[in-house]
């Protein structure tokens, strides 16, 4: 609890110059940080009254969507106490919504972060107070179907680039509704290999969400995409030099990148929940699953590989013809991986394979629960990748339209998947779908915009899959 501060100041003009002092009648309510302001200024002020919080700090409601966004900090609770304090009318203080952190300003609603601070904190009050139900109350049929002792409970993240960051918003409903504790097994492809990764190592979603703003802000220095010098040299050189076609080279190497944002986020944290991902083996042309986990050759044989976990990821996100692929040494051999997302958009066969593999030899014996989660582009939307790396290469109205082509057939092969999966009645697939504005892989500056979207479709997503249980 904190302490905010009724004053009184010599000069009342003074208060235009400081938006987070809040008139009372004559005096003014200030949090500790604004009287620091005042003071450090040299306007003169006097202490009428400290108010305590804690009363103040039960008047601030969460409602059911704002699990989704960060918890606001400390100094922006300040404020809006004393926002709540100085709201009093005819003896009753109102209520302070929380809304989330959000780009678009909602109706009746208002900006308060601490003073000076740029985050977009979003608060109504409201003079009446509405009964919030809790996660459990809402999703009481999900909760029930994941928390079966006879039910094994996966979750897979999908592939999508810089889509990444629509995933944590899943993570905060899975903490939100207290069931991470029921996950037996964590996969993710491509960019969800990411997510995957993190969450099974107990990394917290908002951190992941901050690194994504950090490298929007470009205070963490994330190389995706190649330049057009790049691009235009490597285009001219395969035509002089061509290679086999089995021969995937790609135009920039990203994976000193990632392996340094991957290390810088897991830290030394170790596996909580058995991570696993998928990546595309060139060599024996079919997808492979990658696990940091020591695996039995006798009951995988060559389907499932240990190796470490930051190779794994690397391997699953290599995306064809933009990054170099990923060797992975396998006893005195290399095998070379891309993006799993080649022949899995999001992991669902592998993860039944598994499954099946281990129903075969004893291991499991339980039904299986996937909780899938997609980041959709809209159709229609041209990324960066379209604009800057396709629209500089020959032919760039056949690559647009072969692009085009082949969101269409990774559609349809997630759905193929689903319904083959589905004759088993053992197993269930609940698919998650996050349609973002954007269709960007590879844009950073559209990384604020795949937050937000999440942010603002997964409540809903889940009420319809709670709906159909």
């Amino acid at each position: 609890m904190a302490t905010i501060y009724v004053i009184l100041l010599e000069t009342v003009a003074a208060a235009s110059k400081y938006p987070n002092l809040f008139p009372k009648g004559e005096n003014h309510i200030a949090s500790q940080t604004s009287c620091d302001l005042l003071k450090a200024a040299h306007i003169p002020f006097s202490v009428v009254e400290a108010v305590n919080t804690e009363q103040l700090e039960k008047r601030i409601i969460y409602p059911l969507q704002s699990f989704l966004y960060s918890t606001p900090e400390r100094g922006a609770i300040d404020e809006i106490c004393a926002k709540i304090f100085a709201s009093e009318e005819e003896g009753k203080l109102p209520y302070a919504v929380f809304l989330g952190r959000n780009l678009n300003l909602q109706p009746g609603a208002f900006i308060l972060d601490r003073p000076g601070g740029k985050r977009n904190y979003q608060w109504i009050l409201s003079y009446t107070r509405e009964k919030q139900k809790s996660m459990e109350e809402t999703f009481p049929k999900f909760l029930h179907l994941v928390s079966d002792v006879n039910t094994k409970f996966v979750i897979s993240f999908g592939s999508g680039g810089l889509r990444l960051f629509a995933q944590p918003s899943m993570m905060k409903f899975i903490n939100g509704i207290k069931a991470k504790r029921y996950l037996s097994e964590i996969w993710g492809c491509s960019g969800g290999a990411i997510s995957a990764l993190c969450f099974s190592m107990g990394v917290e979603p908002e951190m992941i969400e901050q690194r994504g703003y950090d490298i929007y802000n470009e205070r963490f220095q994330f190389k995706l995409a190649p330049s057009a010098f790049v691009v235009a040299k490597n285009t001219l050189l395969s035509a002089l030099m061509p290679t086999p076609p089995n021969v995937l080279k790609g135009f920039i190497s990203a994976q000193e990148t990632m392996q340094r944002a991957l290390t810088s986020l897991i830290g030394d944290q170790k596996l909580e929940i058995p991570f696993y991902c998928v990546a595309y083996n060139v060599k024996r042309r079919r997808n492979e699953i990658l696990t940091p986990l020591p695996v039995t050759e006798k009951s995988y044989g060559d389907l499932i590989i240990s190796t470490s976990p930051v190779d794994a990821v690397v391997a699953s996100s290599s995306l064809p013809i933009v990054y170099v692929p990923k060797a992975i040494e396998r006893g005195d051999q290399k095998e070379t991986y891309i993006d799993g997302a080649t022949a899995e958009p999001v992991p669902l066969l592998s993860i039944y394979r598994k499954w099946l593999i281990d129903r075969k030899h004893g291991i499991e014996k339980r039904k299986l629960v996937i909780l899938a989660i997609d980041p959709l582009a809209s159709p229609g939307k041209q990324g960066w990748f379209m604009r800057h790396i396709v629209n500089k290469l020959p032919f760039a109205e056949l690559a647009r339209f072969g692009l085009g082509v082949f969101n269409l057939i990774m559609r349809a092969r997630i759905n193929n998947q689903i319904e083959m999966i589905k004759e088993d009645k053992n197993v269930k697939v609940l698919m998650v779908s996050l349609p973002l504005s954007t269709s960007t892989l590879l844009d950073i500056k559209k990384i604020p915009i795949i937050i937000q979207d999440a942010q603002t479709v997964l409540l809903e997503q889940m009420l319809k899959i709670e709906e159909s249980l």
